[in-house]
């Protein structure tokens, strides 16, 4: 039997329910057949008696259901309350909240939140969640996703993708485009790889120098000349002084030497800062030395600061003077040798 209200209808009581054991049943509508574009409206008004207040719950909807002992568990929720209850400057927090197998209750899963001019949104809950995006995702003139320590910074134009975090983003892969277009990789620190081709992210560039010591030569520092001069072993002879053009690192030494050097050859770094007065070479107490095996004509690389036992001492500011020299382990040994050092910029 179908009852109708002609008039304004209170109900002044606690519990109202409509229930139903029809198909899609009980159904409430709201029907609005007016002329103007006015839509119906289901309001929830919170009237305290009083002064509102941050975290005032305004309207809550449960979503209940039996699991498969037939027990009635909420499995999910909507929520409506008021973020800032400033007169003048009201903001508001709608919240969805979903069962999941963590908690006896549900987790706030997505919120619109208030936030001055603009509304702030939250999706997922821990950091497992995975939110999927169907069609094209938008974002402003700044956007932030982070996955797990993982931080993308998306520029202004769109256009640029920046790491920032110390955890880079090489736990997975960029695509630009569908899968099958152009994809951006993390392959190792500062590297990357586009198609899986590497590309080196950091700014490196190397010297080359050429000495020979003769029989002649001892166990003394022989300051590295960029022709070939027999013993450099005075501070005073400054063949070879770099300006670095920006802070950095020496990453490694390599050398080739014609002949025997010795088992436990040194090479040092002097470094004058550049705001200093002096002209010369530190001749003791250098900022960086590395002992290598220098008993061989092949080819020997020296980790410097990159792996070496001193790393933290390879390191330069921008027009310092920096000095390089090599300790023999052995003398009376003539031999020609061949050095590239490898310098890593820090360009900001």
């Amino acid at each position: 039997m179908a009852v109708n209200f002609f008039s304004d209808t209170n109900f002044n009581c606690d519990n109202v329910t409509l229930e139903s054991s029809g198909g899609n049943k009980p159904n409430l509508t709201l029907k609005a057949t007016s002329s103007g574009n006015k839509p119906p409206t289901f309001n929830f008004t919170k009237d305290k008696g009083a002064a509102g207040a941050a975290n005032d719950s305004v309207g809550l909807i449960l979503y209940t259901s039996d699991n498969d002992a037939q027990e009635q568990t909420v499995i999910a929720s909507t929520l409506v309350t008021t973020e800032d209850a400033t007169d003048g400057a009201e903001e508001g927090k709608y919240s969805i909240s979903i069962k999941n197998t963590s908690s006896a209750g549900t987790r706030e899963s997505f919120s619109l939140t208030g936030n001055g001019a603009a509304t702030d949104a939250t999706i997922g809950y821990d950091t497992g969640s995975v939110t999927t995006i169907a069609g094209t995702l938008t974002m402003g003139s700044t956007a932030t996703l982070d996955n797990s320590g993982n931080l993308l910074t998306n520029a202004a134009t769109a256009t640029n993708l920046v790491a920032s975090t110390s955890t880079a983003v090489g736990l997975g892969t960029i695509e630009l485009g569908h899968a099958s277009d152009t994809t951006i990789a993390r392959s190792a620190a500062g590297k990357v790889t586009i198609e899986g081709a590497p590309i080196q992210t950091t700014q490196i560039c190397t010297t080359h120098h050429n000495m020979s010591l003769d029989s002649s030569s001892s166990t003394a520092d022989f300051y590295f000349p960029i022709n070939s001069l027999a013993d450099g072993s005075s501070s005073s002879l400054y063949y070879t002084r770099v300006l670095p053009a920006y802070d950095g690192k020496i990453v490694k030494i390599l050398f080739r030497g014609s002949n025997n050097m010795g088992s436990s050859c040194v090479i040092n770094m002097s470094r004058r800062a550049h705001d200093g007065t002096s002209t010369s070479h530190q001749t003791s107490g250098f900022q960086a030395t590395e002992t290598f095996n220098g008993a061989t004509k092949s080819t020997v690389i020296v980790p410097c600061g990159v792996g070496g036992s001193n790393a933290s001492d390879w390191v330069f500011e921008e027009g310092d003077q920096l000095g390089f020299s090599l300790v023999k382990n052995t003398s009376s040994t003539s031999v020609d040798l061949v050095v590239t050092i490898v310098y890593e910029y820090t360009i900001s």
